[in-house]
């Protein structure tokens, strides 16, 4: 639900006047975006939020009846920002595989991490 909207208005070098629009929600937070383009129709960026407030995920910019990727963000149990996962490039194949992996330290502690690796075929 939209509780507010701005819009600006800019005069660009080609002297066309462009119009950005914001939509906000309750808690004064962006949700959707939408910026006039060249030639292309608007492009848009849409925010989302988890139930703590947090940041969660966020659109990269794309046009009407375009290709959405999103940006997603995780966090842990005291709020910090703990993982930001980004799109994978359009034409870009994906396939990896994550494993764990055990490390001793100087003070003979072990920690346990992940190790990613994994391989992929581009061809059909």
């Amino acid at each position: 639900m939209c509780y507010r909207l701005t819009r600006t208005t800019r005069d660009t070098s080609d002297g066309i006047l462009r119009s950005d629009e914001g939509f906000y929600d309750g808690f004064d937070r962006i949700r959707f975006e939408q910026h006039d383009t060249l030639e292309s129709g608007p492009a848009i960026v849409e925010t989302q939020y988890d139930a703590f407030g947090r940041l969660s995920g966020r659109s990269q910019p794309y046009l009407t009846g375009g290709s959405v990727y999103q940006t997603s963000f995780a966090y842990d149990r005291f709020g910090r920002l703990i993982e930001e996962k980004a799109p994978v490039a359009e034409g870009q194949p994906a396939g990896v595989l994550a494993g764990v992996g055990i490390a001793g330290s100087a003070l003979g502690r072990y920690a346990i991490g992940s190790a990613i690796y994994g391989s992929y075929s581009a061809s059909l």
